[in-house]
């Protein structure tokens, strides 16, 4: 059976002194801080000394706060793994009201995204995407479709839009294109996509505004983003729900479409010309 260091922590609790109590503690709660923390920040952030990590990683059995540290950072990499979750959430089936339960997830992480939204980000992310020259949209997996979704609406709303799809085989070419005069918004979620995050690497590289909408600042894609925007992503069962991520998409197509409803309206009355040429949608008589 893997070991469950975290578990170990909480169990062991008792016979540790005052001092361990408090990294322990630190590291149970806020998993996601502890396991990429230096030992002096894990040392600072739970109000203890550097002696006292070192003193609880040789308690735990480690030669040393390094081997303690990667222990740590496997085991989190596997509970966040989506058979794990689905484990953890079996335990409970039959004891609640499902459909209950799932709904009142979604809710609490929607109340949440929300609570947490920046105004000045989300401004500054509007900002940006009006006076972009191009706006790139770029997700893959579980945040796939909320990136196509905004990227599509963005496009048919500014007419200068692309959803960058990693696994077309032409990101390297889009990215190519990129300058400091365009914009990428990119979605990911843990666990992270090395794709998204090295795409907006690149870009940041070549100058681009990078809007990054992730969990929060301990995201790999914090380092090159210039506004964050803060989403929740727990589901009651395995997967990251991207339902907030929805919310955020929502907030901004409908704020960037009060601000500019005449161009919006002429873009959308082009393209709807086009798709009666088209013979795009079905004519229900």
């Amino acid at each position: 059976m893997d070991r469950n260091l975290f578990r170990e922590l909480e169990a062991k609790l008792p016979d540790m002194t005052r001092a361990q109590k408090l990294v322990a503690d630190f590291i149970t709660k806020k998993p996601m801080n502890a396991v990429f923390f230096t030992i002096d920040q894990l040392a600072h952030a739970s109000g203890a000394s550097t002696a006292t990590v070192v003193r609880l990683a040789l308690f735990m059995g480690y030669g040393g706060y390094a081997d303690f540290q990667r222990e740590l950072q496997d085991c989190l990499q596997k509970m966040m793994a989506p058979s794990h979750r689905l484990e953890e959430r079996f335990q409970d089936l039959g004891k609640n009201d499902l459909l209950s339960e799932v709904f009142m997830v979604q809710m609490k992480g929607l109340e949440e995204t929300f609570a947490n939204l920046n105004h000045d980000n989300l401004r500054k992310a509007v900002d940006l995407i009006q006076r972009g020259r191009r706006v790139y949209v770029v997700g893959s997996r579980s945040c796939f479709s909320v990136a196509h979704y905004l990227g599509y609406n963005l496009a048919r709303i500014t007419g200068k839009c692309r959803f960058l799809n990693p696994s077309e085989g032409l990101l390297g070419e889009e990215l190519n294109q990129i300058t400091d005069e365009d914009v990428v918004i990119c979605f990911t979620l843990p666990r992270y996509i090395t794709t998204v995050v090295r795409a907006a690497k690149i870009a940041a590289s070549r100058g681009a505004h990078i809007i990054a909408i992730t969990d929060g600042y301990r995201s790999p894609l914090a380092s090159y983003s210039e506004v964050l925007l803060r989403i929740a992503y727990r589901s009651y069962d395995f997967h990251n729900t991207v339902m907030p991520a929805f919310l955020i998409a929502e907030i901004l197509i409908s704020l960037i479409t009060a601000e500019n409803p005449l161009s919006t309206k002429t873009n959308l009355a082009e393209v709807e010309t086009i798709l009666a040429d088209l013979d795009t949608h079905v004519n229900v008589k």
